[in-house]
């Protein structure tokens, strides 16, 4: 049954790489500068910034680098091993609770054909390894919760701080686990039990609340700040929390096209069978306490992440809860298992023919995931990997870029790079003050990449729009070309280079990108006329 499921895992894989949207490449080239000496920065040469929420997505990029692998070519399949390994703890949990085989089949499959969580799985974005701490904690809550031995706890408070490093909101998991386990053990008749328990979650806690101060007074002394960038550039920014719900609640349920399918529906059937499996279940008691705490958490995730638009398609940030979600929905088969002995001929040909339907319509979110994979990843090579590369090959040594999708042009480029974000990434000032032409101006950016929604009309931000408007913007850069991301929202990359750039050969504009769906430039001389 493991081997099955791992099997469809590695399909599942192949079937949608290649998947690399450019925030990964963000992970990449902080991993790289880290190996080549220049510390936890962006841009080689300035002061650390703690630009990423993901150190310890970094630190495994980093090991892959140093070892000589191609972080883009790698880090998916480094991905999908991580996803196996989802699928090995997944089957550990539901095998301590001596369920017949067959009853592990499906939520394995399920798991292993899970659209969402494969295709991110194989990103090169951390959202596996995540998933994959989960269900390392729910599986040593259960050896903890069985034999209240201390070193379980200690294993669940490191398990939680790599969880932390992993994503911020995993600061919360082992918390959130601890609180539990008090409200669960106040009820508990047995006062010895009750004190001993106690006992092994303080020294747990203990060992979390040490090695996160550690940590954090590390991470305020090297980078100088208390908060990274990303919280200091996205917190607040007027707008209220419900226009989070109501763009989720549009991508998730309602809008369905070549870009969003949604899979709100498949998350919300398999809380609902979360939740039918725990009144079904006929787990032990400690083993069904497992089971509650882990749907209680994927419910408080839940709740956190809907107050985030998430603007990537798949819902990523509910993906690592899928495995979670499928230790009490396994449950469900529980009354089916109890009438299959009585009738073991009718219930083995309901079993086999419910499995392979809910396998087969998880399969068609994956299928629609695979659309979107194919026209994200035709955008991502055709025109920022190929932009970035033409920069680097066409552009003076040592110059700087101005963009704000700081992923696959800076990392293939290799330039110095100033996040002109509104809401800036990998820039300490902007984060802080907000976008000013001033600061801009002070930066003297070679190259300046704007996004636009119209490859004929400047639909800049409106940071963007007034800077491309400024007379000394006008008189300091020139329009250099057009490269199209996405032709099916008209989604483009405007270039800018400084007048002082030495001009380009018609071969280098021959080299130029034109993205997607557009027609390539053709120099007078590939068209058969004269040169001047």
């Amino acid at each position: 049954m493991l081997l099955a499921a791992v099997g469809v895992c590695l399909v599942s894989a192949l079937i949608l790489m290649p998947y690399v949207p450019d925030d990964s490449y963000i992970s990449f080239r902080y991993a790289e500068n880290l190996v080549k000496g220049h510390g936890l920065t962006f841009n080689p040469g300035e002061p650390p910034v703690e630009a990423y929420s993901n150190l310890l997505w970094i630190l495994g990029c980093a090991f892959l680098y140093q070892a000589g692998f191609n972080l883009p070519s790698a880090i998916p399949w480094m991905g999908t091993l991580i996803a196996t390994l989802n699928i090995l703890v997944l089957w550990l949990v539901l095998r301590r609770r001596n369920r017949d085989p067959l009853q592990m089949f499906f939520p394995l499959v399920l798991l292993a054909a899970s659209g969402p969580f494969i295709m991110y799985a194989v990103s090169g974005l951390e959202s596996a390894l995540f998933a994959l701490l989960l269900l390392v904690m729910m599986f040593l809550l259960d050896h903890l919760l069985e034999t209240g031995r201390t070193l379980y706890s200690v294993l669940l408070a490191v398990a939680g701080v790599l969880l932390a490093l992993c994503r911020p909101e995993g600061l919360v998991a082992f918390p959130f686990i601890v609180v539990a386990l008090i409200l669960i053990t106040r009820k508990q008749k047995d006062s010895a039990f009750a004190r001993t328990r106690m006992k092994t979650l303080l020294v747990g806690s203990a060992v979390f609340v040490g090695i996160m101060v550690v940590y954090n007074i590390w991470r305020v002394g090297y980078f100088g700040e208390v908060l990274p960038t990303p919280f200091l550039s996205k917190a607040g920014g007027g707008k209220t929390i419900f226009n989070a719900w109501f763009k989720n609640l549009y991508d998730y349920y309602v809008k369905h096209g070549d870009y969003y399918p949604p899979v709100g529906f498949y998350f919300a059937a398999l809380t609902g069978a979360g939740v039918i499996g725990l009144m079904c279940s006929k787990s032990n008691r400690w083993q069904k306490q497992t089971e509650i705490i882990a749907m209680a958490m994927c419910v408080a995730y839940g709740f956190v992440y809907f107050n985030f638009i998430d603007w990537m398609p798949g819902m990523r940030y509910y993906t690592p809860l899928v495995g979670m979600l499928l230790i009490p929905a396994a449950q469900l088969q529980t009354p089916l298992f109890e009438s299959g002995r009585r009738n073991s001929t009718s219930w083995k040909r309901m079993f086999w023919i419910g499995g392979i339907t809910v396998t087969l319509m998880s399969y068609s979110v994956l299928g629609e995931l695979r659309l979107v994979a194919e026209r994200t990843e035709e955008g991502n090579q055709k025109c920022l990997v190929t932009l970035g590369k033409w920069l680097q090959q066409n552009m003076p040594g040592g110059s700087v870029l101005a963009m704000s999708d700081v992923g696959a042009v800076p990392y293939y480029s290799g330039f110095t790079t100033v996040d002109i974000h509104p809401e800036s990434l990998t820039d300490l000032h902007i984060a802080k003050h907000g976008f000013s032409n001033q600061y801009f101006y002070e930066q003297q950016p070679n190259i300046v990449v704007i996004p636009s929604r119209s490859i004929f009309l400047t639909k800049f931000y409106p940071d963007h729009y007034g800077l491309t408007s400024d007379l000394d913007f006008q008189q300091l850069y020139r329009f250099l070309g057009v490269v199209r991301y996405q032709w099916q929202y008209d989604r483009c990359y405007w270039v800018y280079v400084a007048l002082n750039t030495p001009p380009f050969s018609n071969v280098q504009m021959d080299a130029f990108p034109p993205g997607v769906g557009t027609i390539a430039r053709k120099s007078r001389s590939q068209q058969g006329g004269r040169r001047p």
